[in-house]
């Protein structure tokens, strides 16, 4: 009895489940209709456009080298020359360059073509063609297989940067011939000063003692006594200024000493506490560089005494290989330095830049206010 109400449910048209049944096979039939006739159109219609778009963009790429004023040249992923624009065959003076290796025209090229392609790399190289100077940056371009040289013409910036260069040769043999013919002049007028006045005043000082009993008894002893210490003083101010002048020290006894005497002076008459430390220096370099490097010194230690209101300073002179590197630093009150539109406050470190640089050496500052100050000089050693 059961079956036969089982069977009766199954068999009814009315029964919900072929109702699902139908439903179900009419949104697959749907749906196949959607994806033959709708979907499946519209991604081969994008895929066909994006081909053309690509195709166009290999079109482009390839009127580019005909349509850039700079010489352009083209080259395939084993480095064979494939096209070039008229602006490239003007430079490169060759019949035919397509077909021949880009290596055989430029020899610099001595990378892998095929890894730069793949990887899209970039590399700027410089090369001469017929007495011109030429920028080409070679691009790689993986999607297309190839490489592009763009060259850029430098030869009037490179001219331009050959006289910039003989300029500034010119103006530090000029900068060294005039500090030469400084030091010419001070050791003239030092000369001067030695032979002259300062032998005319100790002749009148020895001719004031061989008569001291007559000058004291006529000016009295007490007025004898301040003339004569009164030309003592003269003679003293004159030697100092003949040494500053032309620092026999230097001539005598090399760098070495002649700084350290110098600082020496320097605490002496300023109560400003002085540490000196000279490494090397045991063979003698070029007179005029031992002349300049000792005025650099002066210069800086003047400056020191003038504006820092330190309390100690330290000068360390060293030789490393084939350079002088000099470090000249105060505790004094120091100046603001880190703005990029700094520039030198004062002659004085202007001259001491000048000297350095007239020996190819390198000036540097490191300052902060109240924190000191640091001058850090480097130049190569003459001989």
């Amino acid at each position: 009895m059961n079956l036969e109400k089982y069977l009766k449910f199954l068999f009814n048209l009315n029964n919900p489940i072929y109702y699902a049944i139908i439903f179900t096979v009419l949104i697959i039939f749907v749906f196949y209709i959607f994806q033959k006739y709708i979907l499946f159109p519209k991604v081969k219609k994008h895929n066909i456009q994006l081909k053309e778009i690509e195709l166009k963009n290999a079109k482009l790429m390839a009127l580019f080298p005909e349509l850039n004023p700079d010489p352009l040249i083209r080259i395939d992923i084993s480095g064979i020359i494939i096209l070039t624009n008229e602006a490239a065959k003007k430079i490169i003076k060759t019949p035919l360059l397509e077909g021949l290796s880009i290596k055989d025209i430029i020899p610099k090229i001595d990378f892998s073509i095929e890894d730069f392609i793949r990887n899209n790399k970039t590399k700027i190289i410089f090369h001469t063609f017929n007495k011109k100077y030429f920028s080409i940056t070679i691009k790689g371009i993986s999607f297309l297989n190839i490489a592009q040289l763009y060259f850029t013409d430098l030869t009037k910036r490179k001219l331009f940067e050959e006289k910039l260069n003989s300029s500034q040769k010119q103006l530090k043999e000029l900068m060294k011939h005039e500090q030469q013919m400084v030091e010419g002049e001070k050791n003239r007028i030092a000369n001067e000063l030695h032979d002259g006045i300062g032998q005319n005043l100790l002749f009148i000082k020895a001719s004031l003692q061989r008569y001291s009993d007559k000058l004291k008894s006529d000016l009295g002893e007490e007025t004898y006594d301040q003339l004569l210490s009164s030309f003592d003083e003269t003679i003293t101010d004159l030697k100092s200024i003949i040494y500053n002048l032309k620092p026999s020290i230097l001539e005598e006894l090399g760098l070495g000493a002649a700084i350290t005497t110098l600082c020496k002076t320097i605490t002496d008459k300023s109560n400003i506490n002085s540490n000196v430390d000279i490494i090397g220096f045991e063979e003698r370099i070029d007179p005029d560089q031992e002349i300049t490097i000792y005025r650099i010194i002066q210069e800086s230690l003047n400056n020191i005494l003038k504006h820092s209101k330190a309390k100690e300073f330290t000068v360390t002179m060293m030789e490393e290989n084939k350079n002088i590197k000099i470090l000249i630093s105060d505790d004094g009150i120091g100046f603001e330095t880190s703005n990029k539109n700094y520039l030198l406050p004062g002659l004085g470190l202007r001259s001491i830049k000048e000297r350095v640089e007239s020996y190819s050496g390198t000036f540097k500052i490191e300052s902060q206010l109240n924190s000191g100050t640091l001058l850090i000089i480097d130049m190569p050693k003459k001989y």
